[in-house]
């Protein structure tokens, strides 16, 4: 699922917000400081990383009972020091 709406954002589109989409925030401050299509390529980067992160958990078989499931539980952590 991450991976195919990374995929569509940053390959399909080029990092381009859909002009509908983009519309609806024109009047925002999303528009404004980041632009819409930085946005739009930062959360098809997010997607991009989840969906490494939960296919390097499931390559390493931290799915088993048996094994230690540091990965996914550090990317699933916010460590606050």
């Amino acid at each position: 699922m991450h991976y195919y709406s990374a995929k569509e954002k940053l390959i399909d589109n080029g990092g381009t917000m859909p002009a509908g989409l983009a519309k609806s925030y024109q009047s925002t401050f999303i528009s404004s400081f980041p632009g819409t299509n930085t946005s739009w390529v930062l959360v098809g980067l997010l997607e991009a990383l989840v969906f490494v992160v939960i296919a390097t958990s499931v390559l390493t078989g931290e799915f088993l009972p048996s094994r230690r499931k540091t990965l996914w539980l550090s990317s699933l952590t916010q460590r606050g020091e």
